[in-house]
């Protein structure tokens, strides 16, 4: 028990193909999980889906180091850190946004129990993260007030985890302006079907996985990677 309800413990052992930057090809990553709150249900498949993360990831880093640029990784919807933490051991950073103070808890504690220290987690909901980051130094840039914009000297990817309605219409948009490489990660193939059809002018489909985080049940988690056309 701490402040603000129920934790759970739950461990990952994560074992990679490849070396994808933590010197190591193994890892174990300690999560924090609020006991009423959203944690996905199957551990196998979590697993399998961290790892396919990990090297979606680990292809674009190598296209940075030959770059020299370093990557950074922006996830909305990031609830206790799932994806965030995992991915810390490719990318130089990470900005993990959610809302649910009770995942936000998670995710700090997290952090501390894995000693990771390239993770920012942020209070914010998708709508406002992104409005506040993007539209915002638009019209800085447009107004002159500052040289350096800090997102031009990184590769931004954006992972997205929305609840099975999908994307706001704001968060698709302001995405589809500022990020070349989208991860999408849905529970509801109806509303990816949706989201794609709407970034599809923009965006291709580069990978996809199907998920099976829900078994005997109709429902599936599906993943993909989209690239700017």
């Amino acid at each position: 028990h701490m402040d603000g309800g129920c934790f759970l413990r739950e461990e990952f052992h994560l074992e990679d193909e490849q070396d994808v930057g933590i010197g190591a090809q193994k890892q174990t990553l300690k999560y924090w999980q609020h006991s009423d709150a959203f944690s996905n249900p199957n551990g196998a498949i979590n697993i399998a889906a961290l790892k396919w993360l990990r090297e979606k990831l680990h292809a674009i880093k190598i296209e940075c180091l030959f770059n020299a640029t370093p990557l950074r990784l922006i996830e909305l919807y990031s609830g206790n850190g799932n994806h965030s933490f995992a991915a810390a051991a490719v990318c130089d950073e990470v900005i993990s946004v959610e809302y649910d103070a009770r995942l936000v808890r998670a995710a700090k504690q997290t952090a501390l129990a894995n000693d990771v220290r390239n993770v920012k987690i942020v209070k914010d909901t998708a709508e406002s993260f992104l409005h506040r980051r993007y539209n915002k130094q638009a019209e800085t840039r447009q107004s002159e007030t500052i040289t350096v914009d800090d997102t031009l000297q990184w590769r931004e990817v954006l992972l997205v985890d929305p609840p099975r309605s999908g994307l706001d219409k704001t968060v698709s948009q302001i995405a589809a302006q500022n990020f070349s490489t989208i991860i999408y990660v849905s529970c509801s193939l109806e509303s990816l079907a949706r989201d794609l059809n709407s970034l599809s002018r923009r965006f291709a489909v580069e990978h996809a996985a199907l998920l099976d985080q829900f078994p005997r049940t109709p429902h599936s988690e599906c993943a993909v990677v989209l690239s700017r056309r």
